[in-house]
């Protein structure tokens, strides 16, 4: 039923990526990727928006005294998530190559594509952490 729905969809999509010639690829990456962005702002921006005290947010004491077993295990649950974003590093020869080995629109390339992940991460936190995020929650 639904598995093979979503086989023949995922097949599909398989098949028509694979067709395309790099500009066009690259052209339907840049609507996901704008897509992407929209359903973003859709998600946090309402939560942004009903932050009653946006300074309290950077205020507020933290749970886990800094050292204490509690602070400890909030570490080791970060650790995953940090080895994870080490491991995008082999991109970098591809990006090199992909712009031709310029070396400011690397820079440019990976500034960016580091930053604008960061800031979203950044502000879905400030919008958890503020209580925006419990804004229409059932």
């Amino acid at each position: 039923g639904a598995h093979v729905g979503l086989f023949v969809a995922a097949a599909s999509a398989a098949a028509l990526v694979s067709s395309l010639t790099g500009a066009r690829l690259s052209a339907v990456a840049s609507v996901c990727c704008a897509a992407l962005f929209a359903c973003f702002a859709g998600l946090v921006a309402p939560g942004l928006a009903a932050i009653p005290d946006p300074a309290a947010v950077f205020t507020a004491p933290g749970a886990d005294a800094f050292g204490s077993p509690a602070f400890a295990a909030d570490v080791t649950t970060f650790v995953p998530v940090l080895l994870t974003t080490m491991t995008f590093m082999n991109i970098v020869p591809t990006v090199a190559k992909t712009l031709q080995y310029d070396r400011n629109s690397i820079v440019a390339a990976i500034a960016l594509g580091s930053g604008i992940p960061a800031l979203m991460y950044v502000a879905f936190c400030f919008t958890v952490a503020g209580g925006g995020a419990a804004v229409g929650g059932g």
